[in-house]
């Protein structure tokens, strides 16, 4: 089960940096259309790195808003709290 623990997240590191990449290949090629600055550009006086950071806020405050539907869809589990689950549990292994 370690093993699969950390493949998962070897993973998921791996999709993060390619996620990553896409984005910053996009920002950069996207607004630099029409002759215009991108907002990465190579003279950081003439780029505009500040709208590539409001971007990641702005993702960041969607998955957020993202996180708080899936837990209010899930909601709270009605049941005992862990400890008496497992006292239960012992007592039907006996």
């Amino acid at each position: 089960m370690y093993s699969m623990g950390i493949a998962v997240s070897t993973l998921s590191t791996a999709v993060s940096s390619l996620v990553g990449a896409v984005l910053v290949r996009n920002v950069d090629r996207i607004p630099g259309n029409g002759g215009k600055v991108s907002w990465l550009s190579r003279n950081i006086n003439r780029g505009h790195l500040d709208y590539y950071y409001w971007l990641l806020t702005g993702m960041g405050v969607v998955n957020l808003g993202y996180y708080f539907l899936c837990c209010w869809a899930y909601g709270s589990m009605d049941g005992p709290p862990d400890d008496q689950m497992v006292e239960s549990e012992e007592s039907h292994q006996k």
